[in-house]
């Protein structure tokens, strides 16, 4: 049995972030959101042939490697269509910018060569710092990280890990050889950018969740991304199958809320938030202080809608229900 943290408030709300999330159906169990309190155009290859002297084919040993500038065009395709398409076409190749000796492959949109350098390119950063952090191969424009529109459009959307491909509709990677890399090496944090979609996810639903009107809504200054590795997820998903078995002051547990209001009173300015997926399981809905002062028989989760739900207490009684996916910094 846990004890009561105030510094921990999640929500029940299935919304914005379930979806953004993507999180499966489970039934009886409502899968919550939670806050808590804790601390086209396109872009394709402009392709080149290589000179010929004497009426002599060149090389196939050695392509045509052409300038950036006849390499790439800018284009207007916002998002995933535009990361599809980056990947260079037709006989035109260019160098992994990671090792700088293999060819570029399509499976990484261009720009890298292996999972390795995938790798490499997380862990160490962009080995050109002048560098667009979307395409990789032109400057980037003076006081921005991209070389133009296009890019940036391409960066509001990118995976969260490589940052070359487009994340997976509603989820933060693109696909399993991210998810890959990120297990190896969780469980970590990332700081998602400012002008990523993800970031504006999780302030629109912070601003939503606010249900208090003594005071304004505090500015979000920093949101990092949380990824576990499987064995701190693997309780959480055996706990969402459990209770979905329809067979099987209230308390200690842990003490949560779906008001960022509520949750923010107490962190304040210097403290920090998480944003939580929760499993409620069967809800016990009370309406008074000290109605249940432990998890009733029967149940999963104690419901409190204090003052019409502006001061929502939401009480879950398993480590096991609840998993951190967002830090949210003030300050």
């Amino acid at each position: 049995m846990k004890t009561r943290t105030k510094d921990v408030e999640n929500s029940k709300e299935s919304g914005p972030l379930n979806e953004a999330l993507d999180l499966p159906p489970v039934a009886p169990p409502r899968n919550a959101t939670t806050i808590s309190s804790s601390d086209g155009g396109s872009v394709r290859s402009k392709l080149k042939k290589a000179p010929r002297s004497n009426g002599a084919a060149a090389s196939p040993s050695v392509p045509a490697v052409p300038s950036i500038k006849e390499s790439m065009t800018t284009g207007s395709t916002k998002g995933r269509s535009v990361l599809k398409k980056s990947a260079l076409t037709g006989t035109t190749r260019l160098h992994c910018v990671v090792c700088k000796v293999h060819w570029a492959s399509s499976e990484y949109s261009g720009i890298a060569c292996s999972l390795t350098c995938i790798e490499r390119f997380w862990q160490d950063g962009p080995t050109d710092p002048r560098m667009c952090n979307a395409c990789h191969r032109r400057p980037k424009l003076q006081d921005q990280q991209q070389c133009g529109g296009t890019c940036a459009d391409m960066a509001k959307a990118a995976c969260l890990v490589c940052k070359f491909r487009p994340k997976d509709g509603k989820h933060d990677l693109c696909g399993l050889t991210c998810k890959r890399v990120a297990m190896k090496l969780a469980p970590f944090i990332l700081e998602v950018p400012r002008d990523h979609t993800v970031y504006d996810m999780v302030e629109r639903h912070f601003k939503r969740a606010w249900k208090g009107s003594h005071s304004s809504i505090p500015a979000i200054t920093k949101v990092f991304k949380i990824i576990e590795n499987e064995d701190l997820q693997r309780p959480y998903e055996l706990y969402r199958v459990d209770v979905a078995d329809p067979n099987g002051a209230f308390g200690q547990g842990i003490y949560t809320s779906s008001a960022s209001s509520k949750a923010y009173d107490f962190c304040k300015a210097d403290g920090a938030l998480l944003l939580n997926k929760v499993v409620l399981g069967r809800v016990r809905q009370v309406n008074n202080w000290y109605e249940v002062t432990n998890c009733p028989q029967g149940y999963n989760s104690v419901v409190f809608e204090h003052k019409n739900g502006t001061r929502n207490e939401t009480i879950l009684y398993s480590d096991d229900a609840i998993r951190p996916v967002f830090l949210i910094m003030f300050q």
